[in-house]
């Protein structure tokens, strides 16, 4: 008989209760990215044309037109894991894209349960932030390579607490979350964020030793991907491309747009103080000096200019703080082998996965009725761009969704993934076209230097025939038309 169990079994079933609640956590999360793909998902931009390059084999030059001097690959570390997926393992198109949703929502999930005892508490977090904010949920499915800096965010937040740490580990770790961020996703100048908010909380020096980490992971990250100063050099000019060139804010993608101000998740925060406040019977000064719960409101005030900054680092930053105040209380009401410990375990668990994996609004099922540009279709062979042509768009949905279905195909792309890679003057063509909200005037400048092998892809319905005489036009796949010159006209050119 197990000696734990000689004085009876409730003695123990409390042996056993932290496993359970443990594996309860570890089946939740994984559970959710399946139930999500089971039932069609499809994230609609990144993840898509990430797959599509590493299938592709090919440079970013030789899918899109570059600006002369943007020379590297902007997410190296991302497309090296995927790339060995897809040589060693023979994974294809949809088994990479179902790999990046899982393994970015799972690297989420678990990276935090290396500094918490109770794993639920950071189920908990997770709770309030798919409840309390719309945005989370969605954002985090992508399967982008921003779940990587936003994992590692996680990580510092817990490891420059831990004083059980010690400071040559914690340096030597932070260097290489931040490194391998960079080389994995390439933002490396957004973890500035984090000494700054380190600062910000008194702990000059912490900050100090935390910047100099940064700016070590900053090279670590270009030495990975074979430039240590050139990369994050081009990346750094790669923002200001993107952020400079556009005179209204409704012409950046949505990331870079200003927030709403989250009132739901502000409201969420106000409530988690004023629980803690009755539980403890006072208020603990600690709370308002944790670098994450400062980063969480730093990210706030700057996302009322530019959203990521909440929703990649402000967010993750709560979501973080909140899991620490939910561990301390749980440690002092609740025991670590006590019963009821399961069952909020549980509670926890089942309302974290039907809140991810309810089809609210069609979020997950949405793309089954997106219609694609395949060149593999013979209705839409002859309208695709030929050998070395260009495809023309003032839209990224047409490259995302055209790309992932014809990597191997021998044109180009104007518009790829970033408007900040276009040459300067097709820059400018896409400012006027998005100022004008799509006038056929602001087309003018691409349909004279096409040839017979370019195209030119406008998004509009069935009954919008794209007011551009010099083209002949097709009604491809659903609000979608395709654009070329008549024969005639290109030979006469």
């Amino acid at each position: 008989m197990d000696p734990a169990c000689s004085s009876g079994y409730e003695d123990c079933l409390k042996r056993w209760i932290p496993l359970f609640a443990w594996l309860m956590v570890v089946l939740c999360f994984i559970s959710i990215p399946l139930k999500i793909v089971a039932l069609g998902y499809l994230p609609t931009d990144d993840a898509l044309r990430h797959a599509a390059k590493v299938v592709s084999g090919k440079a970013w030059s030789d899918i899109i037109i570059l600006r002369p001097e943007m020379t590297i690959d902007l997410h190296p570390g991302w497309h090296a894991i995927l790339g060995v997926l897809h040589r060693a393992a023979g994974v294809q198109l949809d088994g990479l894209v179902v790999f990046e949703i899982s393994m970015a929502f799972l690297l989420l999930c678990f990276v935090p349960l290396f500094w918490l005892r109770r794993p639920e508490a950071w189920v908990l977090a997770m709770l309030v932030a798919v409840v309390s904010y719309a945005g989370f949920i969605g954002r985090v499915m992508l399967g982008r390579p921003f779940i990587i800096p936003m994992s590692a965010l996680a990580a510092l937040l817990f490891l420059w607490r831990d004083d059980r740490t010690s400071p040559l580990r914690r340096y030597i770790l932070s260097v290489v979350l931040m490194g391998l961020a960079a080389w994995i996703h390439g933002s490396w100048y957004l973890f500035g964020i984090v000494p700054a908010a380190v600062l910000l909380t008194g702990a000059w020096k912490r900050a100090f030793r935390l910047a100099l980490c940064w700016l070590l992971g900053a090279v670590l990250g270009g030495a990975l991907a074979g430039q240590p100063l050139e990369f994050p050099r081009q990346q750094l000019m790669h923002m200001l491309n993107v952020m400079g060139h556009a005179t209204l804010q409704r012409m950046l993608v949505p990331e870079l747009q200003p927030s709403d101000g989250a009132f739901s998740f502000l409201v969420a925060v106000a409530l988690m103080l004023l629980w803690l406040r009755l539980v403890r019977g006072r208020w603990d000064a600690s709370t308002f000096r944790n670098p994450a719960f400062v980063l969480g409101v730093l990210g706030w005030v700057l996302s009322l200019a530019v959203i990521r900054f909440w929703v990649d680092w402000g967010l993750i930053a709560m979501m973080v703080w909140m899991a620490q105040e939910f561990e301390g209380v749980l440690a002092e009401s609740l025991p670590i082998d006590a019963p009821r410990r399961l069952l909020v375990c549980a509670l926890a668990c089942a309302a974290l996965y039907f809140g991810t994996t309810s089809d609210l609004q069609a979020r997950w099922t949405k793309s089954l009725s997106i219609e694609y540009l395949d060149a593999a279709d013979p209705r839409l062979a002859e309208w695709m761009p030929g050998e070395n042509g260009t495809l023309y768009s003032g839209e990224m949905a047409v490259f995302f969704r055209t790309f992932f279905k014809n990597p191997q195909a021998p044109w180009r792309y104007i518009l790829g993934f970033e408007t900040g890679l276009m040459p300067e003057q097709d820059l400018d063509i896409l400012r006027t076209l998005q100022l004008t909200y799509g006038d056929p005037r602001a087309y003018e400048p691409w349909v004279r230097r096409m040839r017979f092998e370019d195209r030119l892809v406008i998004m509009d319905p069935p009954d919008r025939r794209p007011r551009i005489p010099e083209l002949e036009w097709f009604y491809a796949v659903r609000n979608t038309w395709i654009g070329r010159l008549p024969r005639q006209a290109d030979a006469k050119r």
